[in-house]
C-alpha cells in the first residue's frame, strides 16, 4: 500500500520534525511509489522549503531510485540548489566525473582560500619549500608560482606534499582538485574534493 503521507511527513512543511530515518526500514520500491504519488500531487514541489527539499532528496537518494532522482534534477534546474550533492554523487557513481566535479564547483560553498602570495623569485620559493616541507604558506606560494608558469606536474608534487602535512587546511584538497581539472583528469579532480563535500 502506498503511504504518501509517510513520505510527506518526512519533509512536509507541516511536519518538519519528522525524522527522515523513519524510511530506513522501507523497501526502495515503496519509497519510489510514494515519491511518484507525491510528484503527481506537486510536480514542482513548490510546497517545500530548501531544507525540506534537501531532506526529501536525501530519502530519495538513500532509499529510492537514484537514476530517477538524477533525471528529475535535470528536468528541474531550480531543485539543484538542494539536490546537487546527490546529483554529483550519482554522476560520479556513473563515472561521469567531469559532470560530477562541475556540478559541485557550481553549487558547493568554496573553502576560504589564502590571499595571493607576494611575488618572490621562483628559485627562492623552491628552496624555501624544499627545506621546509611542513610550511603550508611556503608550499602554497610555490604551488601558485608553478601554476602561473604552467609547471603543472611540479604543482602536483607540491600539492601532494602539502596534503601530507598534519592538520593541513581544507582548501588544499580544493587546490588539488582545481589542478587535476586543469589537467583534464576529472576522476582525480572529483576524488580530491568530492568526498569532502556535504552540501554546505
Amino acid at each position: 500500500v502506498v503511504d504518501q503521507r509517510r513520505l510527506a511527513r518526512a519533509a512536509d512543511p507541516g511536519h518538519r520534525n519528522e525524522p527522515a530515518q523513519r524510511h530506513a526500514d522501507v523497501e526502495p520500491a515503496q519509497v519510489d511509489a510514494e515519491i511518484f504519488v507525491l510528484l503527481i500531487r506537486d510536480p514542482d514541489l513548490r510546497a517545500f522549503s530548501l531544507p525540506q527539499l534537501k531532506r526529501l532528496f536525501s530519502i530519495w537518494s538513500e532509499r529510492g531510485n537514484k537514476a530517477d532522482l538524477a533525471k528529475e534534477l535535470d528536468r528541474h534546474p531550480e531543485w539543484e540548489k538542494a539536490g546537487w550533492p546527490f546529483h554529483a554523487s550519482f554522476l560520479a557513481e556513473q563515472k561521469n566525473y567531469r559532470a560530477a566535479y562541475e556540478t559541485a564547483l557550481r553549487f558547493a560553498p568554496l573553502p576560504p582560500l589564502p590571499a595571493p602570495p607576494i611575488a618572490r623569485p621562483f628559485n627562492e620559493l623552491e628552496r624555501q619549500f624544499f627545506y621546509h616541507t611542513d610550511d603550508v604558506n611556503a608550499g602554497v606560494a610555490l604551488y601558485f608560482a608553478q601554476l602561473q608558469q604552467g609547471r603543472l606536474d611540479e604543482a602536483v608534487h607540491t600539492v601532494l606534499t602539502l596534503k601530507k602535512i598534519p592538520g593541513h587546511p581544507g582548501y588544499v584538497s580544493f587546490l588539488e582538485a582545481q589542478l587535476w581539472a586543469r589537467k583534464a583528469e576529472w576522476q582525480r579532480a572529483w576524488e580530491a574534493w568530492g568526498p569532502m563535500l556535504n552540501g554546505g
